[in-house]
């Protein structure tokens, strides 16, 4: 049986909530309750209408942000900073293809 560990990513008024399985399961996962996500001391706010995914984008083990930006198409990388369960952010940057930023259609 495959095991996986499962995040569930919300936006809500422009705001994170993340809920995460606290361990690998081989059946089907509990979630923690969700969590408001914060980068450096505020909520993290990714404007409305953003799409969130959940990636390990470094393969450091850690849950990290990819967010689609719906004013302009820019794909925003956070990468996770935390050294405890609950995610925490320290800004963004933009995903680049041969250093220009990747933007995908919007509207």
């Amino acid at each position: 049986m495959r095991r996986f560990r499962l995040a569930l990513l919300s936006c809500c008024l422009g705001f994170l909530l993340m809920a995460i399985a606290p361990a690998v399961h081989a059946g089907a996962p509990a979630l923690a309750q969700g969590q408001r996500i914060y980068s450096a001391d505020a909520p993290l706010s990714v404007g409305l209408h953003s799409t969130p995914t959940v990636s390990d984008w470094n393969n450091d083990g850690k849950v990290d942000l990819l967010v689609g930006e719906f004013t302009n198409g820019y794909i925003n990388l956070l990468l996770n900073v935390s050294t405890g369960a609950i995610p925490r952010f320290n800004g963004s940057a933009r995903v680049l293809a041969n250093g220009v930023p990747i933007t995908m259609s919007y509207g």
